[in-house]
């Protein structure tokens, strides 16, 4: 896969005519994709959403007419979790058989964060 990010003056040196998948990480103009479908035998594009966003959809349209698919990566928005759903599912497990406390303690999880998920999870909110 070619990464293609940095500066135009970099971007414009590559030059992969085997390459088939473009990971496209800079917001991209007209030059930029004539360069890409120049220079390399893509067929697909792929890129965050951010820059995504940022294509217009006649060029998207025009290169899918020209047998370039363009792909949006998925990712998770906002803070990652700390504990994960399976890690809490064994605490709770846990705690009805040796109780809360005790069973905190083994997995390491903290009180609050416990006691919070399981409010949440009884509001219908996880």
């Amino acid at each position: 896969m070619l990464v293609v990010k940095g500066k135009r003056e970099a971007i414009f040196s590559l030059n992969a005519p085997r390459e088939t998948d473009v990971l496209l990480l800079v917001k991209p103009s007209r030059a930029v994709f004539a360069h890409l479908l120049s220079n390399t035998s893509v067929r697909v594009i792929r890129c965050p959403p951010g820059v995504y966003a940022t294509i217009p959809r006649k060029v998207i349209e025009a290169l899918s007419d020209g047998g370039v698919e363009v792909k949006e990566l998925a990712r998770g928005r906002g803070r990652p979790r700390k504990l994960s759903a399976v890690k809490l599912e064994v605490a709770k497990g846990l705690a009805q058989k040796v109780g809360a406390k005790a069973a905190l303690l083994r997995s390491g999880i903290a009180k609050s964060t416990y006691y919070y998920r399981l409010r949440r999870e009884r509001m219908g909110l996880v």
